[in-house]
């Protein structure tokens, strides 16, 4: 079932989203994707306007475990916190996540740190232009991870050396 709602008139609005659910460990909500319109005949991508992420994003289907595509070309994401994941631990490819989130310019160290299982970090971050640095420990609880492919690919505002230890703890890569 999509979930949609058209307002009335432009403006910022707070979006909550809250489930119910027989669920015992925790909330449980459909696969959420917030760049694309599902239709009849599949789905076609639109620009979303989300400005931030807040809090974790509530547990989502045991069976989704991918965070592909999830916030990419959300243009005007300037923010996400630190356990958006959280919730999610069964998400183990992040392939173009974030790619295009022209405004995001901070990453948090512990973004991925609740997902152990993650293998794949495929363009998660491409063409965020606005990246200033990347945190040392960013990919630290992900041993698993056997990709990296373009992760950064694109990120012209990062003025820093890439971290000396940031792949440190993967090395199945």
């Amino acid at each position: 079932v999509a979930l949609s709602h058209t307002y009335a008139s432009e403006g910022d609005y707070m979006i909550t989203l809250t489930a119910e659910s027989d669920v015992r460990d925790g909330d449980m909500i459909p696969e959420l994707m917030f760049n694309r319109d599902y239709t009849p005949y599949g789905f076609t991508w639109n620009k979303t306007v989300i400005k931030s992420m807040l809090t974790p994003i509530l547990k989502m289907t045991s069976n989704m475990t991918t965070g592909r595509y999830l916030f990419q070309d959300s243009d005007e994401l300037e923010y996400i916190c630190e356990d958006l994941f959280s919730k999610n631990p069964q998400i183990y490819w992040f392939e173009r996540t974030f790619e295009g989130c022209q405004k995001l310019n901070e990453i948090p160290e512990g973004l991925f740190s609740n997902n152990p299982d993650a293998k794949i970090f495929k363009r998660v971050f491409a063409d965020c232009t606005a990246l200033t640095s990347i945190p040392s420990d960013l990919f630290a609880n992900n041993p698993e991870v056997t990709t990296f492919e373009e992760a950064f690919d694109g990120c012209n505002g990062l003025t820093c050396e890439i971290p000396a230890g940031l792949f440190a703890h993967n090395e199945k890569v």
